[in-house]
């Protein structure tokens, strides 16, 4: 399980505890998958644990390691392992493929572009009215303030709501990323739905760089929280910051 956001927390025990249930035989069949999940955060202790087990693995064992870091996997475990790539979905393969089990077409095209290349994302999303609750409030509230002390009250009333403010500035993160990949022409499939008109105004003349700018106070807001400073202090940041840049 993975607690912390870019914290190495598998331990040499929790890879020696998998061993050892690795060697248990189960009730039926005579296969078994192990999945790893995140393994570029097992500490190195922890990989070179598994060094032996994955060479030579039980019988019927199978291992799968998933991470969108290999850089931070030891060679000598990537060399037991034959690497296998997953590339994302397409939005246009979302879309289709989520009509195709009876979506709505105008759900379809939002689910598809809020799940960046997750078929299973796109899915959840669907039937999720919840979350497209929370991503309205928070473009309302996060992208639309006019004034300064606008801010001030945004900031008072997200303040008691740690866990969803810092969900608001991944949400966040996540649109201005997919809006930068526009204007650098990675990706031009869809567009963002319900922001307001200046925000719109802005992605068609705003360059690389103005993302880059926006990304980096999203950074420094998630950096400050990590760091127990209040909630209000970063959200003030982060939309003056949202404020002047939509004001450009």
């Amino acid at each position: 399980k993975r607690e912390d956001e870019g914290k190495r927390n598998i331990t040499i025990g929790d890879i020696r505890e998998m061993i050892l249930q690795t060697a248990q035989h189960g009730l039926e069949g005579n296969r078994r998958v192990v999945l790893i999940r995140h393994a570029e955060d097992m500490l190195d202790p922890a990989q070179n644990a598994l060094l032996k087990i994955l060479e030579e693995p039980p019988e019927g064992t199978f291992f799968l390691l998933t991470t969108k870091q290999p850089g931070m996997i030891l060679p000598t475990v990537i060399s037991r392992c034959r690497p296998l790539k997953m590339r994302p979905w397409t939005e246009a393969e979302l879309e289709a493929m989520l009509k195709r089990r009876g979506t709505e077409a105008e759900t379809a095209r939002k689910a598809a572009l809020e799940a960046e290349g997750s078929i299973g994302q796109a899915i959840a999303l669907t039937g999720n009215q919840e979350y497209w609750q929370f991503r309205e409030e928070v473009i309302e509230d996060w992208m639309n303030c006019p004034t300064r002390s606008d801010i001030l009250q945004i900031s008072g009333e997200w303040a008691n709501r740690k866990d969803e403010g810092e969900a608001a500035i991944t949400l966040l993160e996540r649109i201005f990323s997919r809006m930068m990949r526009r204007s650098l022409r990675i990706s031009g499939e869809g567009t963002e739905t319900g922001l307001p008109e200046k925000w719109i105004r802005f992605e068609k003349r705003a360059t690389p760089g103005y993302y880059v700018h926006i990304l980096e106070g999203n950074a420094l807001a998630r950096e400050r929280i990590s760091r127990n400073v209040s909630l209000s202090a970063a959200m003030e940041q982060l939309l003056l910051l949202l404020m002047e840049a939509s004001a450009k």
